[in-house]
């Protein structure tokens, strides 16, 4: 299935932005809208398929100090380590992992805490 990136805006007004997996532009929109975000654009994502090379992460590109972090990819790198999810693309992230989740997942935003709560379940809070 094709792959499209996006910009839209969420209920709040902020302006997200992300990659999803669809037939077309028109199912894309769809799974927006019915988790709050209303599409501003869609289009033909650009780059490799999604596993080829380094991940594309969505949001805007900014210090991080997850990038010091080992990855695994060094040979000094310890065991077990592996690749962060950038702090600018922890919210689109799981936006675009609830817009993929058929309800199933709710994501909430309060600062500098994220709240990932699912049906019958207690939420999990992430700081």
């Amino acid at each position: 299935m094709p792959h499209f990136s996006y910009r839209g805006r969420n209920s709040r007004g902020d302006l997200v932005a992300g990659r999803l997996e669809a037939a077309d532009s028109g199912q894309v929109a769809d799974q927006l809208l019915a988790t709050g975000i209303t599409p501003v654009e869609i289009g033909a994502a650009a780059g490799a398929e999604p596993g080829a090379g380094a991940p594309q992460w969505c949001g805007t590109p900014g210090p991080d100090a997850a990038a010091a972090l080992p990855d695994g990819s060094g040979p000094t790198d310890a065991a077990g380590s592996f690749p962060h999810i950038p702090y600018y693309a922890i919210g689109c992230t799981l936006q675009d992992i609830q817009s993929r989740s058929h309800g199933r997942m709710r994501v909430a935003v309060n600062g500098l805490v994220v709240v990932v709560s699912a049906p019958a379940a207690s939420a999990i809070e992430v700081m």
